[in-house]
């Protein structure tokens, strides 16, 4: 799965995007990143039970052309993606937010999408998590080298999570965030976004 830099969320595993972006003096920007726990040591990564049959329902796989793909056939003028993980605790925080933000403008042609960059291990905690959250939107898994997905989803996206994006009706990016973004941000570009379109 995606190898993507993000917070110490108390599970650790060593990424070679994270070196190679560390190499080039690209990390110093993120404020955060999945390494070493906060004491240098190496914390253990916690125990996944396998996916079941049942947990493979509410993920579906998709590489970085089924990503373009899945943006382009969406059925809504805008579409909202969200990058994240399980492992990541801005994801999980900026998460009921965006279904909520999203869910006051579905009937003004927005639609949403998450897609999870978990390991095939991680599945059935995504899927769990996923549950907890109700969520109501198409939610995917991310397949595939990393190199292609990250470029899918923005040329600007470095990989660090969460990532979010609106996409406009010619499907091209039109607002991008890197990291979290908040409610009051998200809302406000879409009010934006819907009110200028009907002019």
């Amino acid at each position: 799965m995606l190898s993507l830099p993000v917070c110490y969320t108390g599970g650790v595993k060593t990424h070679r995007w994270l070196w190679m972006f560390a190499a080039a003096g690209l990390t110093s920007s993120w404020g955060c990143t999945r390494g070493t726990a906060p004491d240098g040591s190496e914390a253990p990564v916690p125990e996944v039970p396998p996916p079941t049959t049942e947990a493979d329902g509410p993920l579906i796989a998709l590489d970085a052309e089924g990503f373009r793909a899945a943006v382009r056939q969406r059925d809504a003028r805008w579409v909202v993606v969200n990058v994240w993980a399980t492992w990541c605790g801005p994801c999980r925080e900026e998460f009921p937010h965006i279904q909520a933000v999203v869910r006051s403008f579905r009937d003004r042609g927005v639609a949403l999408m998450f897609v999870t960059t978990d390991f095939e291990s991680e599945k059935e905690a995504a899927v769990q998590f996923l549950r907890q959250q109700e969520a109501e939107f198409p939610s995917y898994m991310k397949t595939g080298p990393d190199a292609g997905f990250i470029e899918a989803v923005h040329p600007d996206w470095t990989g660090a999570l969460p990532a979010t994006v609106i996409y406009g009706p010619d499907r091209q990016p039109v607002r991008f965030w890197q990291g979290k973004v908040s409610e009051a941000d998200l809302r406000a570009a879409l009010k934006e976004l819907v009110k200028e379109e009907g002019r």
